[in-house]
């Protein structure tokens, strides 16, 4: 029994803790995707198909208006992975400060601009109120302070602290959000639930850096990033795109309840990428480290296993939803939601593929790479102009973006395998 033990750690540490620390996160993704699952299921329970319709199709423009926020987490990321390698951890809390400052001066400038632009949003998505639109500019100020500390966190590759740090907050945001939808709030109560789940997230991710965040170190020790940032800024803005801009325009092209069905086969469908998504996440500070001796063949083996994660992951769950997506969405969500059920298992698809993007879209990142972005601006304009050509239905909608997704992870992986992508820029 003790040879057992020992050669499944040996396994689980193989690849730099690779398995490991996937094991740990895909945890902690499980968790926090159960507890984020548990908001969509009481939202769309408690507000119904019309209200739901809207409440998803600003939680995709606060995915999208995020960006500036995933970005700074990506560069702090990279950033700490650097520091941490180079034997520059009394840096961090500079780095960390710093970026912070930026934070908050986006969160102010983001703020301003929702109220401006609030009449206009309500406009476009043909709700009654402004109000869910200023609340949605509010959450994501909130949201843009979070990133310099988990990424921090991520870039030490603390990730059990950064396991910990998440699920508070999708804690936080569950209770907070059911607690005043139940007051009678709608879905400003649910937007505000998010406001206060990111503030959670951010208390515990700086008690968990509280030491780091302390110390002084050196300006001069902190890598230049401005070009890097424009990358990481581009990239993971058109990834978000990717897996919003549909639910958006199915709210501004179907009526309110086919949105609302929409909505439902998309969340259930997404959570195939959330889960598989965490090895992603636990592959990028391990390549964005400037390791000496690292090569291609480590590189490119991390990923296969990385791939090999995500892949048996969301396709396992997409044969799930194909076969029990009808039973599964009136489950979860109630009867009034049943024709979500005939579109979920498409759904469940196209966010297999678009794992698979995701990973490698990460990989090229973590190395600098600029290529990736015309395969991801490729994708992303074949379905925009997919959906304006074939929008009359929401399985039309769906068949356009399992197309486009089908394409550009094709695209993704001859781009990965040509030895002419191993090119990357000055960061």
């Amino acid at each position: 029994m003790s040879s057992v033990l020992a050669h499944a750690r040996r396994l689980l540490r193989r690849n730099d803790s690779l398995l490991w620390h996937t094991v740990i996160m895909l945890a902690a993704s499980s968790g926090g995707g159960l507890l984020n699952y548990v908001y969509q299921i009481l939202m769309g329970r408690m507000l119904g198909p019309d209200e739901y319709g809207v409440l998803c199709a600003l939680l995709s423009i606060l995915y999208i208006v995020s960006v500036p926020a995933q970005t700074l987490q990506v560069t702090a990321t990279r950033t700490t992975a650097f520091l941490v390698e180079q034997g520059g951890r009394d840096s961090i809390g500079l780095a960390v400060r710093r970026m912070t400052k930026w934070a908050g001066l986006l969160a102010l400038v983001g703020l301003g601009l929702s109220l401006v632009c609030s009449r206009g949003l309500a406009g476009f998505l043909r709700t009654k109120s402004v109000t869910p639109a200023i609340m949605l500019g509010i959450a994501a100020s909130c949201q843009l302070l979070v990133p310099p500390f988990n990424g921090a966190l991520q870039g030490c590759q603390w990730f059990g602290r950064l396991a910990i740090a998440q699920i508070g907050g999708f804690v936080a945001k569950l209770l907070v959000a059911a607690g005043l939808v139940i007051l009678g709030l709608g879905v400003n109560g649910a937007i505000a639930g998010i406001a206060l789940g990111s503030m959670c997230t951010l208390g515990l991710a700086l008690w968990f850096l509280r030491d780091v965040v302390a110390r002084h170190g050196t300006a001069q020790e902190l890598p230049a990033t401005p070009v890097y940032s424009v990358l990481a800024f581009l990239t993971v803005g058109l990834l978000t795109l990717l897996y919003n801009t549909d639910v958006i325009l199915a709210k501004r092209f179907l009526t309110a309840e086919q949105a609302g069905q929409y909505s439902a086969a998309t969340t259930l469908a997404k959570a195939l990428f959330f889960a598989a998504a965490a090895s992603g996440g636990v592959l990028f500070p391990k390549l964005s480290q400037d390791r000496r001796g690292a090569t291609d063949i480590r590189n490119r083996a991390m990923l296969k296993s990385t791939l090999a994660i995500a892949i048996i992951m969301s396709g396992a769950g997409a044969l799930i939803l194909n076969l029990f997506g009808r039973f599964l969405v009136t489950s979860m969500f109630g009867s009034q939601y049943g024709e979500a059920g005939g579109i979920v298992g498409l759904c469940a698809v196209t966010f297999a593929l678009f794992t698979a993007v995701y990973v490698l879209a990460y990989y090229h990142l973590a190395l600098a790479r600029r290529g990736v972005l015309a395969i991801l601006t490729t994708g992303l304009a074949l379905q925009v102009i997919g959906i304006a050509m074939a929008h009359g239905s929401a399985r039309g909608i769906v068949l356009v973006v399992l197309g486009s997704m089908a394409a550009e992870s094709a695209m993704m992986l001859v781009y990965t395998a040509w030895p002419r992508g191993n090119r990357g820029i000055e960061a």
